[in-house]
């Protein structure tokens, strides 16, 4: 070979060594070549973490494997050019979930918690006609008038509301009277005739402190009072004015909080007492109108939703008040307490108290939804109708997968048995999500 052959021989190899080398860096570093657009492009990638994890993965009508198990929550899927695809998933006994998702180069799209609705629900009771969805138990109103808590009887009523643990139940029987009841002993105290015993002459209003399981709050026309169900007697704390009771009193682990309504101004003043001083340690600056809802976010922050729709955000260590958002009709805070999802007049919203999330959706009915409730990793939402109940994916925001879970309105969410509860008829089903 001649020594012209081998430089031309040499300048070739180098020649595709340094192309090879070239393409190896540029597709270490995420480009590809776009055959469709004929151009070079860097890709990404969506991370797909499902619930059942075993369902079966669909991008843009092509199957992808899943890569779920022991070793990894989820599926990633890569060298995908940047574009918007159509995810689906499916599984045995599930509805089928579908999401428009977006990938942009050099970066991983994350559907951490897609969340398949289940098909069928199982009877879990028929002759009922209410139920409350109690930490470890049912509490079920059967069609005459009984009180079953699981097998025991307790008695004929309604349940108003009971303690953090469930350790005792404020219920309410058919003559309005309240009862106290203990589950661990089965004993109901009749505070009602206790109350009337004691001189109480006014049609006294009871709530319950879900952190304490001793002493009822008891409100009448200008008083409220600390009813302890051990001594049956009952302490004073606050001449409160024109006050509202039932939704106008929340309590936290530390404190009692209420509202006091002015007729004369039309305004109220929330009140915050601390349970361990035994005084009230706070009162808010006024808020418009009256106050129709109270809820602790935790020790510091409660919200007051007024009849005007105005929700306000208070601050028990620095007494700042602030509006938080207009035109409400329903609020629920998540089971965090970090987030607020809030059914407006014209649509539903989602918002972090820390202001780093933020989602609106204008739902076509909104004027039907008549609750919300949380789904327990706080990325979805049950949304209650008077006929049926859907489940919504935060991140949807085209709403491409709002499906019906029940048909029915009259439902219950327990977080311990990850099941939604429904009426229909005088049966009791459950539904039991993925875990």
């Amino acid at each position: 070979m001649t020594l012209r052959k081998r430089r031309q021989l040499m300048y070739a190899f180098t020649a595709v060594f340094f192309a090879l080398g070239i393409t190896l860096v540029l597709y270490v570093q995420g480009w590809r070549l776009d055959f469709e657009h004929l151009r070079f492009t860097k890709v990404g990638a969506i991370f797909i973490r499902s619930f059942p994890e075993n369902a079966q993965i669909f991008l843009d009508e092509t199957s992808v494997k899943n890569r779920s198990g022991f070793f990894q929550s989820g599926t990633l899927v890569g060298d995908l050019f940047p574009k918007n695809y159509t995810l689906s998933l499916k599984a045995d006994g599930y509805k089928n979930w579908r999401g428009s998702i977006g990938v942009s180069p050099t970066l991983v799209t994350e559907v951490k918690n897609a969340v398949l609705v289940p098909e069928h629900a199982e009877i879990a009771a028929t002759s009922t006609s209410n139920f409350w969805i109690l930490p470890e138990n049912i509490l079920r109103q059967k069609i005459n008038g009984e009180l079953f808590l699981g097998e025991q009887k307790i008695g004929r009523g309604e349940a108003i509301a009971w303690t953090e643990d469930a350790s005792r139940i404020l219920l309410k029987n058919e003559r309005g009277e309240y009862l106290w009841y203990s589950p661990d002993k089965n004993v109901l105290l009749n505070v009602s005739v206790a109350l009337r015993e004691m001189g109480f002459l006014w049609n006294a209003k009871v709530a319950v402190d879900q952190y304490d399981r001793r002493h009822l709050i008891v409100g009448g026309p200008r008083e409220i009072y600390l009813f302890d169900t051990e001594r049956v007697s009952a302490t004073r704390i606050a001449q409160a004015g024109n006050f509202q009771f039932g939704d106008g009193v929340a309590t936290s682990r530390s404190y009692i909080a209420w509202s006091k309504w002015n007729e004369r101004t039309d305004a109220s003043t929330l009140t915050v007492y601390d349970k361990s001083l035994e005084r009230i340690q706070k009162e808010s600056p006024a808020l418009e109108g009256r106050s129709l809802n109270l809820v602790w976010l935790d020790d510091n922050s409660l919200m007051a939703l007024q009849e005007n729709g105005v929700l306000y955000l208070f601050d028990r260590k620095d007494g700042s008040l602030r509006k938080f958002a207009d035109e409400v009709r329903v609020f629920v805070p998540s089971g965090d307490g970090a987030s607020i999802a809030a059914i407006k007049n014209d649509s539903l919203e989602m918002s972090a108290l820390d202001g780093k999330n933020y989602y609106r959706f204008n739902l076509p009915n909104i004027g039907e939804v008549r609750d919300v409730i949380w789904y327990k990793d706080m990325s979805h939402l049950f949304l209650v109708y008077a006929d049926k109940t859907t489940f919504l994916d935060l991140n949807d925001n085209p709403l491409l997968n709002v499906i019906e879970a029940a048909d029915s309105g009259n439902v219950k969410y327990g977080t311990a048995k990850n099941s939604l509860y429904f009426l229909s008829g005088s049966e009791l089903f459950s539904l039991k999500f993925p875990d």
